[in-house]
């Protein structure tokens, strides 16, 4: 796989993405089951995972910033929750997405939205916080909810090779980072001497 194959498949990521958040701002807007303003709940859980095709749309915007490598550096030990997760209390439970823009599906359906349960019908799947604000959640309409699995599974269907297994977020990201750097390594010619200084 080259880099200009990788930036074609962001680019499929990212119309997903689109369509993903058309369809779940849609669904939270009609039922008021929005996120709380600057809740930082799920950026803080270390259980949130994604794969490496997730966020190789984040990976190539840092490599086309010139943040790839600083940020590759800073997960050598990489804490439990989100790097791109920025606090604004102390506690971290007040905070906002520094990469909202490119952050990978999970961050995008989680909230309000709903899953098939082991039978497999429809119910609601609402994060504590929103449950907790909003009590008369279980009277909710969800025909229309949207399915979290399925908008995942579409991006998963995009490259099975990069997305095999969903990790800790920072993990993934490593990963995909890892990966768009190989490339842009391998891909970048050297500089060409002068004759002068050819050995």
């Amino acid at each position: 796989m080259s880099l200009v194959s990788l930036r074609e498949l962001s680019l499929e990521i990212e119309k997903i993405y689109s369509e993903m958040g058309e369809v779940f701002s849609h669904f939270q807007q009609q039922s008021n089951l929005m996120c709380l303003p600057q809740c930082g709940a799920c950026c803080l859980a270390p259980t949130v995972e994604a794969s490496a095709l997730e966020l190789l749309p984040l990976a190539l915007y840092l490599l086309d910033e010139g943040l790839a490598p600083e940020t590759l550096d800073s997960l050598k030990e990489p804490p439990p929750s989100c790097i791109f997760y920025k606090k604004l209390n102390e506690e971290g439970s007040k905070g906002f997405c520094g990469v909202y823009q490119k952050r990978p599906s999970l961050c995008r359906v989680f909230g309000a939205g709903a899953r098939l349960n082991k039978n497999g019908a429809k119910e609601l799947s609402l994060c504590k916080k929103i449950k907790e604000a909003h009590p008369a959640f279980l009277s909710q309409d969800i025909s229309e909810a949207p399915l979290m699995g399925l908008w995942k599974s579409r991006v998963r269907n995009l490259s099975f090779a990069l997305s095999i297994h969903d990790q800790a977020i920072n993990l993934s990201l490593k990963e995909a980072l890892e990966k768009v750097l190989l490339l842009a390594d391998l891909e970048t010619p050297d500089p060409i001497k002068p004759i002068d200084q050819v050995s």
